[in-house]
């Protein structure tokens, strides 16, 4: 994963090479930096145009774009062109259009000298992060930013902390609307770019859910056939690289179909990646494994199994630096191992659950029924769901009903629920949350709403973000490929999944890929063992200190409420353990920072360190 940086002074003021320095670290051969009319641009492992007949149009790129060849027609985008070059070949009237075209995992920064204008954008799904800061001063309004949120925490030094995002986090574990820990930096939101000028901030839509639209196609084989043209589209793209790619493999269906799809497509010589390892999750009396000896045996790719130890997925000295974050010491032991690879990409299965219609509540797909006027098959539907379900017809005819008549959710406030949040901070994370993305909660059919509410809100909250601590590698998701998500997420339910039937379609498409053991695969483990082995001897630490916890002098939680339920936890008893987690992480990420020694803005820490070799530069 490459880095972008860079500061803006509105006032034409160039930015110091110590403060270049200091927020992107230092120089290297492949770093390539553009400096004009008070904007220095830093770029790392991606790529950088400049179209000097727009008054210095710059635009510096970080990720991989899977559509190079829709662009062709474009001046300057031959089959050479570099992704930067294609960013900016559009006309500046076409040019938010043309941006919302690109596919692929990106964050990108665009200087405009002609309307003194600086554009920021992530992807849809926003897998690639970066994140900005503006500020105000004597000596004008200045917009600093980075895709690295510990450089830039580091740089603007300490400062407080967002209340809204605390709040967010501890229902969640995550926070939408481009919020972050910090007060005053903010997280590029997934599909937006965000045109910064001095006299303010304009935000612009590159994606949007397909909320009214409707795939049908004649057969059901079609269906099948697009799905597999798509996925392997998906998976293709994403081994489009040099050097050694990495798949996680856990036995499930998700990463099992990424592995032995990524087999048949570096077989047919589609792909440009020299190999590929599997990296598996070892946990001891795991159900996974002989499934993913399965997959093994079927692809013959290298494998490494990584033990999962008690401090794997938190401990209380590795909670997160920029960011409160789970699984560190994991991802730093998987970067280590990476780097004696020379990879750089994570292949995973993530959001294959929520794409592929994993569902065994069979509400939604008899509210699609309803909405559509098809009464009889809607009693059909709810006959089979609840011999299904084990339950009565009527109130799965009932919930379907209120699904199709009102077009709401009441689910929001569920997590609040056994929380040991203060009233105060309860209010506000219902705020947060009804506020994220109303426009799917009142639009799209009743069989496919939930599905995209729950994959808005899991894009908004950045969940498929490449973790800091993987850097330089990066994590690619084939299950988020916009082609195949807009599809999955607007053909008919009773397509994607039926009755006793979860994943229908991606099973029935993808029939013969897949070991026979794997394909018939109902669930996959959970490493529900790995959590609590590691949160058990933090929750124990937090019981035997002295000192209050810092979340409830900060009004979020409520101190009694809180021992309570950390006391339940170590007993084994009912405690609503995941929004513990929550708890937990944040106490010590909270603690950590407390500890630490408070950080001067990092140009007066490091006395100076100049900003010289600049391999590669484009100078202006």
């Amino acid at each position: 994963m490459g880095h972008l940086s860079g500061i803006c002074n509105f006032n034409g003021r160039p930015a110091s090479p110590e403060e270049l320095s200091n927020l992107h670290g230092l120089a290297g051969p492949e770093d390539r930096l553009f400096a004009a009319g008070g904007t220095s641009m830093i770029e790392r492992g991606g790529s950088t145009a400049v179209r000097k007949e727009r008054g210095a149009l710059v635009c510096h790129w970080e990720g991989r774009l899977d559509n190079p060849a829709e662009f062709t027609g474009l001046p300057g985008c031959g089959a050479e062109a570099s992704e930067a070059e294609v960013v900016i070949a559009a006309p500046g009237r076409d040019f938010p259009k043309h941006l919302g075209q690109l596919i692929g995992d990106f964050s990108l920064a665009i200087w405009d000298g002609e309307e003194r204008s600086l554009r920021l954008a992530t992807d849809y799904a926003g897998v690639r992060p970066l994140y900005f800061h503006r500020s105000s001063g004597p000596e004008g309004r200045r917009v600093v930013w980075s895709s690295s949120i510990l450089a830039l925490s580091r740089w603007m030094g300490r400062g407080d902390l967002d209340p809204d995002y605390i709040a967010e986090f501890l229902v969640r574990g995550a926070a939408s609307g481009g919020r972050t820990p910090w007060k005053g930096i903010s997280a590029v939101p997934p599909g937006r770019v965000l045109r910064i000028r001095e006299t303010g901030v304009e935000q612009e839509f590159l994606w949007k859910p397909p909320l009214e639209c409707e795939t049908t196609l004649p057969r059901e084989t079609d269906y099948e056939e697009r799905f597999r043209y798509l996925f392997r589209e998906a998976v293709r793209s994403r081994l489009n690289i040099h050097g050694v790619a990495v798949a996680e493999l856990s036995g499930g269906l998700d990463s099992s179909s990424v592995i032995c799809m990524a087999r048949d497509v570096m077989r047919a010589g589609e792909a440009n990646a020299s190999g590929l390892t599997t990296l598996s999750y070892s946990e001891e009396d795991s159900a996974d494994e002989k499934f993913i000896r399965e997959v093994e045996d079927a692809c013959g790719f290298p494998g490494r199994h990584l033990t999962l130890r008690e401090d794997s997925f938190a401990s209380a000295q590795s909670t997160g630096s920029g960011l409160p974050a789970r699984w560190e010491m994991k991802n730093r032991e998987i970067r280590q191992w990476m780097d004696g690879l020379n990879a750089a990409t994570i292949v995973t299965g993530q959001l294959g659950d929520l794409v592929m219609g994993n569902c065994v509540d069979g509400a939604e797909h008899v509210a699609d029924d309803l909405a559509h006027g098809r009464f009889g098959a809607a009693f059909r539907n709810a006959l089979r769901w609840g011999r299904v379900q084990r339950q009565p017809v009527y109130p799965i005819l009932s919930d379907a009903a209120r699904l199709a008549i009102t077009r709401t959710d009441n689910s929001a406030t569920a997590n609040f629920r056994n929380t040991a949040l203060t009233p105060a901070a309860v209010r506000r994370a219902v705020e947060l949350t009804e506020a994220r993305i109303p426009e799917v909660h009142r639009g799209g059919a009743p069989g496919r709403r939930t599905r995209l509410r729950s994959l808005m809100d899991t894009l908004q909250v950045r969940h498929l973000q490449s973790p800091e601590t993987l850097r330089p590698a990066a994590w690619t998701h084939p299950f988020s490929h916009r082609p195949l998500v807009e599809f999955m997420m607007t053909i008919p339910a009773g397509i994607v999944y039926r009755p006793g039937e979860p994943r229908r379609l991606m099973r029935r498409a993808l029939s013969g890929l897949l070991p026979k053991a794997v394909a018939q695969r109902r669930s996959k483990a959970a490493y529900s063992g790995v959590f609590r082995r590691s949160l058990l001897p933090m929750a124990q630490e937090l019981l035997r200190s002295p000192s209050p916890l810092l979340l409830a002098e900060g009004g979020f939680i409520e101190a009694q409420a809180a021992r309570a339920r950390l006391e339940h936890f170590t007993l084994g008893l009912e405690c609503n353990e995941a929004q513990l987690h929550q708890i937990v992480m944040l106490e010590f990420w909270l603690r950590a920072r407390e500890n630490s020694t408070p950080a001067a803005p990092q140009a007066e820490q490091d006395g100076g360190r100049a900003f010289h070799a600049c391999g590669g530069s484009v100078q202006q």
